[in-house]
C-alpha cells in the first residue's frame, strides 16, 4: 500500500572523474537524511559519465554509495555505465536503506550519442516501504505507453533521472513533459537532471496537477514530502 514518504532530489555538475563524483554523491546523501529524507534521486549516469569511458572501480563506487545508505537510513537511485557480459549499459541502481542493491535498471530506450551501448529489455515497478514505485532513465520518458505500464501495475511515483542533452530541439516539449506524464499516469513524476552546460538542467517534481518544487541552472538539492492521499487522480489505477 502507498505510504507518504520524504523525497530528495539531487541536480548536480557530473564530472568524468569518478571519485570527483563519488564525493558529491555522499555529500548529497548526508544532506538529504539531515533533511529526514526516504530517498535521494540522482542523475543519470553519476558515478561514470561517458557512454564510452572505461569503467574501473565501480563496485567499490557502489560499496561506499550502499555503505552510507546504510549509515544514513536512506533509499538511493543512482546511475551509472557499466560492463556486464562483455556489453556495456547504462544502468539505474535502488538501494534501499540497509545498503542492498534491490533493483536494477538497464536504459532501454537509448539516445542516439550512445554508440556502443547496449539496451535493457524490460522494466517493472519495484515494491518498497513506501509502495510501488517505477524508474525510468531520460529518453525513456518520450515513450508514454512504456511508462503507462509501470502506472497500470501500480507505481504512484515515477523516478526519472537524466541527462539530458540537445535540448534546445524542443524545449517546449522539455518544460512540460513531466507535468504531463503525471497527469496522464496520475502518480508524482520526479525528474532529475544533470547541471552542466550541454544538459537541460531542470529538475523537478510533478503531481497530476502542477510543478511541486524545480531548480533550474544550478547545482542543488529540493526535498518535497510526497502523499498518495493528497495526489489528483483523473484516472483509474491498481495500486
Amino acid at each position: 500500500m502507498a505510504k507518504s514518504c520524504r523525497v530528495a532530489l539531487a541536480q548536480i555538475k557530473i564530472s568524468e572523474n569518478p571519485d570527483t563524483n563519488l564525493k558529491k554523491i555522499l555529500s548529497c546523501i548526508r544532506k538529504a537524511s539531515k533533511a529526514k529524507a526516504d530517498i535521494i534521486v540522482f542523475p543519470e549516469t553519476c558515478i561514470f559519465l561517458r557512454s564510452r569511458q572505461k569503467v574501473v572501480g565501480l563496485k567499490n563506487h557502489l560499496h561506499a554509495i550502499r555503505s552510507a545508505c546504510k549509515e544514513y537510513g536512506i533509499w538511493c537511485i543512482v546511475g551509472s555505465y557499466q560492463m556486464k557480459k562483455g556489453k556495456r549499459y547504462n544502468t539505474t541502481f535502488l538501494i534501499d536503506r540497509s545498503g542492498k542493491i534491490v533493483y536494477t535498471y538497464d536504459k532501454v530506450h537509448l539516445w542516439t550519442t550512445e554508440k556502443g551501448v547496449s539496451p535493457g529489455k524490460r522494466n517493472r515497478v519495484v515494491k518498497t516501504e513506501f509502495g510501488k514505485i517505477g524508474i525510468i532513465c531520460c529518453w525513456d520518458f518520450a515513450f508514454p505507453e512504456y511508462i503507462r505500464k509501470l502506472s497500470r501495475a501500480g507505481a504512484w511515483i515515477i523516478f526519472c533521472p537524466s541527462y539530458t542533452i540537445d535540448y534546445q530541439k524542443a524545449p517546449e516539449v522539455l518544460e512540460h513533459i513531466q507535468l504531463i506524464r503525471a497527469f496522464e499516469n496520475s502518480c508524482y513524476f520526479v525528474f532529475a537532471d544533470a547541471f552542466s552546460q550541454e544538459t537541460y538542467s531542470r529538475s523537478c517534481m510533478a503531481d497530476p496537477v502542477k510543478v511541486i518544487k524545480e531548480i533550474r541552472r544550478r547545482e542543488g538539492l529540493l526535498v518535497g514530502y510526497l502523499d498518495p492521499s493528497k495526489m489528483p487522480v483523473f484516472t483509474p489505477v491498481n495500486r
